[in-house]
């Protein structure tokens, strides 16, 4: 299954094509079978002021009527 997030406003130009090797599938697939949620969407920000490159990661995922969202 192929996965596209967008940037939030973004308007212009895109272009693909550019590949970078990541092990977020990996975290995307555990998240999903431990917590049974299907992940809609990514919010990335930075952690903290430090040096170390790093990111916090929100999974956004699906809601239903169990959870009270639509």
């Amino acid at each position: 299954m192929t996965r596209t997030f967008w940037l939030d406003k973004f308007e212009g130009i895109a272009v693909g094509g550019i590949y970078y090797r990541s092990k977020i599938a990996i975290d995307i697939d555990d998240f999903e079978k431990k917590f049974n949620k299907d992940v809609v969407g990514i919010t990335l920000s930075d952690k903290d002021e430090s040096d170390k490159p790093s990111w916090n990661v929100e999974f956004i995922v699906r809601g239903d009527e169990e959870d009270g969202s639509h």
